[in-house]
Parts: structure tokens; C-alpha cells; sequence
């Protein structure tokens, strides 16, 4: 926890996830794609919330599969906190929100819009 990653796209060519004009995008040319993964703001256990490396917005779920990005004050508890699974495509990890469980974030590139 309180460490910096990047998350790449299971598809290579898409780059890695990005704060695209506040939506959560795979994209390879945004700056804003280093994420601090702290402990889940609602409190529930083995989840994480991600933030940006300067803590000023964090990462929010937006319907059922999508993701944008608020200012940490604007964050709401139930809606800001993800369970790490192992990945649904057989590597890496999916994110799970704790509010919709067996829903999970879909891979969307900023190019590809709407494509999954």
C-alpha cells in the first residue's frame, strides 16, 4: 500500500490506464498514468482505492463498468473501492468495485473509444 504503478492494457498496443479528461482510458500517450494504491476508502477488507501520485483525485466507479476520475474530496466511499481478482483473461489482475460485486472495470482505449 502507498506504493506507484502502472496498469498496462491485457492488450499491449493500448498503452496503460490513463486519466483521459477525467475518464479512466488505456492510452499511450497520457502523462497521468502512474496510480498510488492505497487501502479501500469504505473500509472493507483487501480492497484499494486509486489515487494519483500527488493524492490531489482519485479513481470513482461511473455505472456499471466505467470509471472517472474526482477530486478526493468529491470521492464517495461506497463507489471509490475495488477488489483485486486475478485476471479474468488468465494474466495479470481485474478490478472489482465492492458496491457491484461480479461486475468488473471493462478495457476501453482513448482510440478505440467505446471498443472493449
Amino acid at each position: 500500500m502507498g506504493k506507484c504503478y502502472k496498469f498496462k492494457s491485457y492488450y499491449s498496443n493500448r498503452g496503460y490506464l490513463s486519466n483521459v479528461k477525467t475518464w479512466a482510458y488505456n492510452s499511450k500517450s497520457s502523462k497521468t498514468n502512474i496510480w498510488r494504491i492505497d487501502g479501500g476508502i469504505d473500509g472493507t477488507e483487501n480492497s484499494i482505492t486509486l489515487r494519483d501520485r500527488t493524492n490531489r483525485y482519485g479513481m470513482m466507479l461511473y455505472g456499471k463498468d466505467r470509471v472517472r476520475f474526482y477530486w478526493n474530496r468529491y470521492l464517495k466511499k461506497n463507489k471509490a473501492s475495488f477488489y483485486v481478482v486475478n485476471g479474468l483473461a488468465g494474466k495479470g489482475v481485474s478490478l472489482m468495485p465492492t458496491k457491484k460485486k461480479n461486475y468488473f472495470l471493462k478495457n476501453s482505449s482513448h482510440m478505440y473509444r467505446g471498443s472493449t
